[in-house]
């Protein structure tokens, strides 16, 4: 039997969210363009993101026609501008991409029990794995968002050491940037002396320590 090509594929998960998935997930403000993978919304200062990645003809399952692979982003303008100016308008410095705070596979924000891969094949699977990502969302995924709606909602993430968040080292530029939104530059500080503050961190990341010394 030839394998469906992935333009073809792709109409069916189309069809699939548009009937499984675009009503639940808008009753709580998420919306999807017609011909995209990606719902999003906005709360108070943060913009959230659930990006369904599509893998055609996965090497982990030589039999399905795809693997579904959710990912979460998070976007925080204010907070983004701030960590630019840190790095210099260095964009390397925070992973490339300084309008996104964080972007990760979802299963960090659930019980590591919870893992599940999902492989489909044909409309009935496909909708029958977005039935279930659409469940893992609202079930995890959406829960920790609404935890993150603005500067002092990321400081509390990083006061917590919420282990559902990935922190790579851009992330603790977003921390020192998220306390000089709100006026503390002196945490800013300590944030960073504490997270990049070895000699090899120091010098890779000098232009942002300058950077906050001057805020002080």
């Amino acid at each position: 039997m030839t394998a469906r090509r992935a333009a073809e594929i792709k109409l069916d998960i189309l069809a699939s969210l548009k009937s499984v998935s675009d009503s639940p997930l808008a009753a709580i403000g998420f919306k999807r363009p017609t011909k995209g993978f990606c719902y999003s919304r906005k709360m108070n200062l943060a913009e959230h993101k659930i990006f369904i990645r599509v893998d055609y003809h996965p090497k982990l399952d030589r039999g399905a026609e795809v693997q579904f692979k959710p990912y979460m982003c998070l976007q925080m303008d204010a907070v983004s501008r701030v960590a630019l100016e840190l790095a210099g308008g260095n964009e390397f410095l925070l992973a490339g991409c300084p309008e996104i705070i964080t972007n990760q596979p979802v299963d960090f924000v659930a019980p590591k029990e919870m893992f599940v891969r999902w492989f489909a094949t044909g409309t009935t699977e496909m909708a029958e794995c977005i039935q279930q990502i659409t469940d893992f969302a609202k079930c995890w995924v959406i829960p920790f968002l609404d935890q993150l709606k603005s500067p002092e909602d990321l400081i509390k993430i990083y006061t917590e050491n919420d282990t559902r968040m990935i922190k790579q080292h851009h992330w603790y530029i977003f921390i020192a940037a998220a306390y000089l939104v709100i006026g503390k530059p002196n945490k800013a500080m300590e944030v960073l002396e504490a997270k990049l503050g070895s000699t090899g961190l120091r010098k890779d990341f000098a232009v942002v320590f300058d950077s906050v010394r001057k805020a002080i």
